[in-house]
């Protein structure tokens, strides 16, 4: 029981720092907005 909660934990711990590093890369975020913008325009 333990061991499946401390996975948990983990896998939760990682998609939290993942989407931290894609939040703050700023290019990386804007130039994935504007090429879904530019599919949805056109």
């Amino acid at each position: 029981m333990f061991n499946i909660t401390l996975k948990l934990i983990f896998h939760f711990i990682t998609f939290l720092v993942i989407s931290f590093l894609y939040d703050s890369d700023d290019n990386l975020s804007e130039r994935m907005e504007g090429s879904n913008y530019g599919t949805v325009m056109n």
